[in-house]
């Protein structure tokens, strides 16, 4: 392994050798055990698991605090704050330069961390700690089917950060660029110093605060690379926080978040209408769904047609997949 530099953060240094991983927690005790024993398992060994329970009202706690090894170090929230709140206290908590996190509903190959660093590292992780990593991972759905996410950047280069900003916001896809299944915080590896420099998760998200850490973390210059390898596997659970309407107010607030950068690219109203569009595609009201699509198609013609046609393939595959229906490309 080449010879590698300390973080140093706030007047904290941080060895990037080391790999925090972080697993929230809420209402998962048929399901938590897995991901905790996943982390563990991890051949890359130098590693501390950090748990937080946002407190769940199921036995997930006395699944949690029963696990006992010296490389994880358990919390209970003392009432239920949400995901963002969640992961910021791993943030806080973390003693390795490196982090990456596991969601309860996920387990992850023994290999993850190895080959996620080692990708880092090929792209010169350790000198340059301002960079993401994102793996494939594999979706189960309760029909009994599943699909591959793939990682961006293996058909052809990865975004920079500022291509992939667009492209999240108002979707904008640039010519010779892989933007694979996007990036969150279930398949992803960074620097802590990366994560803190941009300031942690947004506590008033209650979804795709992920989506807004990256955003900011992007913005400030981070690289993206891509490990094609499926290092995940996530079950598709539901959840009151997963709603249609929760995840659509997250967006709208999102927007508005960067509805300056936006407007200077003049993608306010659109990226703000997509939001809508999304909500309307999520919550099967079809009616509606079919005249905003005209009316977004009359008003954007050109900018909705491209959307359209690649979004409508890729709905198609995931609605076959929801409904256990084979689908081959």
């Amino acid at each position: 392994m080449p010879r590698h530099v300390d973080v140093n953060y706030m007047g904290a240094k941080y060895d990037p050798m080391k790999v925090t991983i972080g697993i929230t927690c809420f209402n998962a005790g048929d399901r938590i055990e897995k991901a905790i024993n996943s982390a563990l398992s991890q051949t890359w060994r130098d590693i501390e698991v950090i748990v937080i329970d946002d407190s769940s009202e199921d036995n997930s706690w006395g699944i949690i605090s029963a696990i006992k090894d010296s490389k994880i170090r358990c919390y209970r929230n003392d009432r239920n704050y949400g995901a963002a709140y969640s992961r910021n206290k791993v943030l806080e908590y973390a003693t390795g330069g490196t982090i990456c996190f596991i969601d309860d509903d996920d387990r992850s190959c023994k290999t993850r961390i190895e080959m996620q660093f080692n990708c880092l590292v090929s792209q010169g992780y350790l000198h340059n700690h301002h960079m993401i990593n994102v793996c494939s991972m594999k979706r189960n759905y309760g029909s009994g089917r599943s699909r591959v996410l793939k990682a961006l950047g293996v058909k052809a280069r990865p975004p920079s950060g500022e291509e992939y900003v667009d492209y999240v916001l108002y979707n904008k896809v640039s010519r010779g660029v892989d933007y694979g299944s996007g990036i969150s915080t279930a398949c992803m590896m960074s620097s802590l110093y990366s994560m803190k420099e941009a300031g942690g998760f947004d506590e008033d998200l209650k979804r795709v605060e992920d989506v807004d850490l990256i955003i900011r973390m992007c913005l400030t210059g981070a690289n993206i690379c891509g490990e094609n390898t499926v290092l995940i596997e996530q079950e598709c659970t539901a959840g009151e926080r997963k709603s249609p309407f929760v995840n659509y107010i997250s967006e709208v607030t999102l927007v508005e978040k960067y509805k300056i950068y936006l407007s200077e690219r003049r993608r306010y109203a659109y990226a703000r209408a997509s939001t809508r569009l999304r909500y309307l595609y999520f919550s099967r009201q079809l009616l509606p769904l079919l005249a905003y699509c005209i009316y977004m198609s009359a008003r954007w013609p050109h900018v909705f047609a491209g959307k359209f046609i690649r979004s409508s393939f890729q709905r198609s595959k995931v609605e076959l997949t929801r409904l256990g229906i084979a689908f081959r490309c």
